[in-house]
């Protein structure tokens, strides 16, 4: 349980994300919340104008690696994060602005691990995406459990000091596949719980 506003540090793997980490890191910066927040972005071997994009945000702390995948980046990121709560999401999202503030109140209790989000539209115009949006939305609101068993890298929060006793993410996983899965049931597995923040979007 946090009692307190905790200052939080947001990590962003990034690979080849010239089209979309500029709307990321904007939406990262713009949260609404009553503490420090730090943003990290790592930048996982691109080879495209990725990094010089990055720089254009002073306030962004950048890390490059060889290219080892989202969770070896991930991982990367928490280790330098300065805070205690670490909010993780990817490069072609972009958070609300009350993103951060939401997730933070999910860690209500002790028990609580991780605290999980849903996500919104970003193309409204397309038909297609409006179609999946609107069952994502009603699974999301009417299907999902208070406490799922797996969370979406895309959009969760996890204690740092949870984050650790686990071992972070799994580098097994080259890919962006099940690593996300996999933290989740290390998690439980250690006796915590994850918490569903419906409101909480990307």
């Amino acid at each position: 349980m946090i009692t307190a506003r905790p200052s939080v540090t947001i990590i962003i793997p990034a690979y080849n994300a010239e089209k979309t980490i500029a709307a990321a890191i904007e939406a990262a910066l713009a949260q609404v919340y009553a503490a420090a927040i730090e943003l990290i972005v790592i930048d996982d071997g691109s080879t495209d104008r990725t990094a010089e994009i990055i720089r254009r945000y002073p306030t962004v702390r950048y890390f490059y690696q060889p290219n080892a995948g989202p969770a070896s980046a991930r991982n990367l990121g928490a280790r330098h994060a300065a805070h205690h709560v670490l909010c993780f999401t990817d490069a072609d999202c972009q958070p609300h602005r009350d993103w951060v503030a939401l997730l933070v109140a999910g860690f209500y209790a002790e028990d609580i691990g991780a605290v999980a989000g849903s996500y919104g539209i970003a193309n409204p115009g397309s038909v297609l995406a409006q179609v999946v949006h609107f069952e994502i939305l009603f699974r999301h609101t009417y299907l999902m459990p208070d406490h799922p068993q797996a969370f979406g890298s895309y959009n969760v929060a996890i204690l740092r000091d949870v984050f650790e006793a686990v071992h972070g993410f799994s580098t097994d996983y080259r890919r962006a596949s099940g690593e996300d899965n996999d933290l989740s049931y290390r998690i439980l597995n250690s006796g915590k719980k994850i918490f569903f923040a419906r409101q909480a979007r990307v």
